[in-house]
């Protein structure tokens, strides 16, 4: 049977008013066990080797099986929010309560939400770039040799159409899967750990977020015990910049679109794409999914966000008189 909780916080506060403090660890356990478990389970063929998982379509390391997986695992988060939230502690209003909808104002929040498609780009772009200046990385920007691998377009034959209409596909597929992921990850799971410290709930969201993602880890030709600790790592500091944008907003949508800019485009595919073909490419360095590199560039730009208070969740205006309106 469900509890609802109503119990009021002061406005400002970091916690989810529908969440009871401490931290519900009963509530916690039955989101992962449901999101880790459906997410496992339609790994296993490809964990296993029983399905192919390389090469790739457009420059991803993904078939169209393992890509269908990828897209259905991304709704076991969802689907957990909905069995915690069901059977155990049902806020009054989930969708306020898990970040589909929000008080912060419209301005606001198509701000950040345009902030989180610049910055997750940008940081892919400097991840190339930094990979170029430590010659880890030759990018092929005349020739886009690259590119016309990944989409079989044939030397000599424009590549600009095909490309951005590809670009187009990944990413407007991407933000309808990702708010799977980000309901379950930023919307359900940090608001209930943020009882326990914003450190902490940063630091373990991650790790949760990226252990989630091991099976990941098996595509291709990648070698599991590099890329399994490798995920972990770029996930905890990945989502630690989600979870700023949810702190900053009290809602998952920057955090969508910043999460298809990751792992739809152009995160999934812009490494392959504008690399020289004639010059192989350290993945474990430069690939942005992961890649160490990457790693150096994210830290920084939430070194930068933390030394200018960036963190600190987003304090809506006191209203003037009662009935205008209160923000949690």
């Amino acid at each position: 049977m469900s509890t609802r909780y109503t119990r009021s916080l002061p406005a400002g506060s970091t916690a989810d008013p529908a969440v009871p403090r401490p931290a519900p660890r009963r509530d916690i356990a039955v989101f992962l066990l449901v999101a880790f478990a459906g997410n496992w389970l339609l790994w296993t063929p490809v964990v296993l080797g029983w399905l192919p998982s390389g090469p790739g379509l457009v420059g991803t390391d993904a078939t169209p099986v393992a890509l269908a997986i990828s897209a259905t695992s991304m709704f076991t988060p969802a689907l957990g929010v909905l069995v915690a939230t069901r059977r155990l502690r049902r806020p009054a209003s989930l969708p306020g309560a898990t970040g589909l909808t929000s008080p912060c104002p419209r301005g606001r929040l198509i701000g950040y939400c345009a902030l989180a498609l610049a910055l997750f780009p940008a940081i892919n772009l400097g991840t190339l770039a930094a990979g170029s200046l430590l010659g880890l990385y030759k990018a092929d920007l005349t020739g886009l040799s690259g590119l016309r691998e990944a989409l079989d377009i044939a030397p000599g034959t424009p590549v600009l159409w095909p490309a951005l209409a590809t670009a187009a596909v990944l990413f407007l597929v991407g933000v309808p899967l990702m708010v799977g992921e980000e309901w379950g990850w930023r919307g359900y799971l940090e608001p209930r750990l943020q009882p326990l410290g914003l450190l902490p709930m940063v630091l373990i969201s991650g790790l949760i977020w990226g252990l989630w993602h091991l099976p990941v880890a098996f595509l291709g030709d990648r070698e599991p015990l590099l890329w399994l600790p490798a995920y972990v790592v770029d996930c905890t500091l990945s989502g630690a910049l989600l979870c700023w944008l949810r702190l900053r907003t009290h809602s998952i949508w920057p955090a969508v679109v910043g999460h298809a800019a990751i792992s739809g485009f152009p995160g999934a595919v812009i490494t392959v794409w504008l690399h020289d073909m004639d010059r192989p490419f350290d993945a474990f360095a430069v690939e942005v999914l992961g890649g160490w590199v990457s790693w150096v560039l994210k830290a920084a730009v939430l070194l930068v966000i933390v030394a200018v208070g960036g963190f600190r969740p987003w304090s809506p205006p006191v209203p003037a008189r009662p009935g205008t309106g209160v923000c949690p």
